[in-house]
């Protein structure tokens, strides 16, 4: 339960009015604010036992992409692609991936993936792994990514994660990448 303080008023249990943050002069009963300044991340962190997870961004450039056809059956197909991506920002490393792809058509496409980076990732080094879920619908591809658990490796151990990008047959599959993690 969290308990409203006002400045020379007693103890008001009360939901936040609509429109007010949710942490806005709230704390839980007993709550220790010593240490940490009103408001901030930290603040909120330890009053609501809340995990912030950091935004990383920047660019995935591709290296090389060799795919093969492994089944078709009316004008459909199944495909493998094994793909290499360099890394640059948030992430600076070498990315590794196999897509397994499903083609309804030439310009409407499914597809899973596993991605090994290996590099540093918000200044630790080590390796992790992204799943990958996406669709390529005309000259675009939205993916989604989560971080496998418990794939990290060295400093990256404990990584926790989600994020993705878009990718444009124009920009000849570079994208710019986010991935909010935290470590656990």
């Amino acid at each position: 339960m969290l308990v409203r303080r006002r400045a020379g008023a007693e103890d008001i249990s009360q939901p936040p009015r609509l429109g007010e943050s949710a942490d806005a002069g709230y704390e839980r009963p007993g709550a220790s604010r010593a240490g940490t300044r009103h408001g901030c991340a930290r603040d909120i962190r330890s009053r609501r036992g809340l995990l912030m997870s950091t935004n990383a961004t920047g660019t995935r450039t591709l290296k090389s992409w060799e795919e093969q056809d492994f089944t078709e059956a009316d004008g459909r197909k199944l495909t493998r692609s094994a793909v290499e991506y360099s890394y640059s920002g948030d992430i600076e490393g070498q990315g590794v991936q196999e897509y397994v792809m499903f083609y309804r058509s030439e310009t409407s496409t499914s597809f899973v993936g596993l991605e090994q980076i290996t590099g540093r990732l918000g200044g630790r080094s080590g390796s992790f792994v992204l799943q990958h879920t996406g669709e390529l619908t005309g000259t675009t591809a939205e993916v989604s990514w989560t971080v496998v658990p418990g794939s990290g490796t060295g400093e990256l151990a404990g990584l926790t994660g989600s994020g993705g990008f878009t990718a444009t047959h124009e920009e000849a599959g570079n994208a710019t990448y986010r991935l909010d993690y935290d470590f656990r």
